[in-house]
């Protein structure tokens, strides 16, 4: 018997504005991000077996995806860190996502590849836990160059090294007629620069922490029976040329302090605070103030601290007080912060007030 053509049942055309459309399309953007992706994207099964095996991860691995869907993930891993992969997959079954950790990973012909790894746990729409996504990043390149790097900065704090022992060397001979305190002095001037110098070798170059400085500077002068240097501020990241400058002039203080100020006595202490503020970009102010020291005396000859803070500070940036008070020496300094790099060559303006006579 014929059937009646209303009782067939009518394809419905699919509607471009629809769930099912909506889905599709979110399906094929999503595998085209995986597809094109230059890091490897992985999914594989609670159990460490493979699921999927993108372009990406064919290019750093030299596995086809035909050759690693259905194998272990443990194919790619060294055997001295298969340990590290269980301990992934439990913190995956745990729900948790384990991101940026570096690793190593083994290529098919055996290289071994620097990668970043982050794992997240593939669920079910109720939740449940199914399986993992790898995301490798290779990080070749980049170890590369900070090992490059790390090997130039080596050299530099060499190289700088034996200019300065080159300078100690001609200075003694040059000087042996001059009075011993002088020569220390001299000593002392260049073995600031040198810890300066090491401590922005240790940061890379790139800045130097102010508590490092300060405390760097200060070494020679703290007694770690009796403190009596304390300095306490804001955590901020000081230029390379500013951290040589702060370093010297901390120096220079702290060496006229032990001289005629605070820590010529046993009971006068410094106090160094610093804090940044954003008046017109970051301001760093920086403090040095003594206490219960000697009476304090305007010296009646400007010495090689003062003229340090004159010519090492160019006109354009910042500005600095320093004062001989009765009740001990105050410094006062302001650095900007914002603008300042390792290549800048001028550096801020240091004034001293009419009551100083310098150091």
């Amino acid at each position: 018997m014929a059937t009646e053509p209303d009782t067939i049942p009518k394809a419905e055309p699919l509607d471009p504005g629809g769930s099912s459309a909506r889905t599709q399309l979110a399906i094929h953007h999503l595998a085209a991000i995986v597809a094109s992706s230059d890091d490897a994207i992985i999914s594989k099964t609670l159990e460490g077996i493979v699921q999927s095996w993108n372009g990406a991860a064919e290019r750093i691995f030299g596995f086809t995806a035909s050759e690693m869907i259905g194998k272990p993930i443990q194919t790619i891993i060294p055997p001295e860190r298969h340990a590290e992969e269980d301990i992934i997959l439990g913190r995956i079954k745990a729900g948790e996502r384990i991101d940026h950790f570096e690793t190593v990973r083994r290529a098919k012909d055996g290289t071994l590849i620097d990668i970043s790894l982050t794992v997240s746990p593939i669920r079910t729409d109720d939740g449940q836990i199914i399986g993992a996504s790898n995301i490798s990043r290779d990080i070749r390149d980049r170890r590369q160059a900070e090992a490059s790097k790390e090997l130039l900065l080596r050299e530099l704090k060499h190289r700088v090294k034996n200019m300065l022992a080159a300078v100690q060397a001609m200075a003694n001979q040059s000087f042996r007629s001059a009075p011993e305190s002088d020569r220390t002095a001299f000593s002392g001037r260049l073995r600031a620069l040198a810890d300066a110098h090491d401590l922005l070798t240790q940061q890379n170059w790139a800045a130097a922490a102010m508590d490092q400085i300060c405390s760097q500077a200060m070494s020679s002068f703290l007694d770690s029976t009796s403190p009596r240097v304390f300095s306490s501020g804001s955590a901020v990241d000081v230029p390379p040329n500013h951290a040589l400058l702060i370093s010297m002039l901390l120096h220079e203080i702290g060496t006229n302090a032990v001289k005629y100020g605070a820590l010529s006595n046993a009971a006068g202490q410094v106090h160094i605070t610093w804090s940044v503020t954003a008046e017109a970009g970051r301001i760093l102010h920086l403090q040095w103030q003594e206490c219960d020291g000697p009476v304090v005396r305007p010296p009646e000859r400007r010495g090689f601290g003062s003229r340090l803070i004159e010519r090492a500070l160019g006109p354009e940036n910042g500005s600095a007080q320093l004062e001989f008070r009765e009740s001990g020496v105050v410094c006062e300094i302001r650095l900007p912060l914002a603008s300042a790099t390792s290549d800048d060559v001028t550096t801020p303006t240091f004034q001293t007030s009419d009551r100083a006579g310098g150091l």
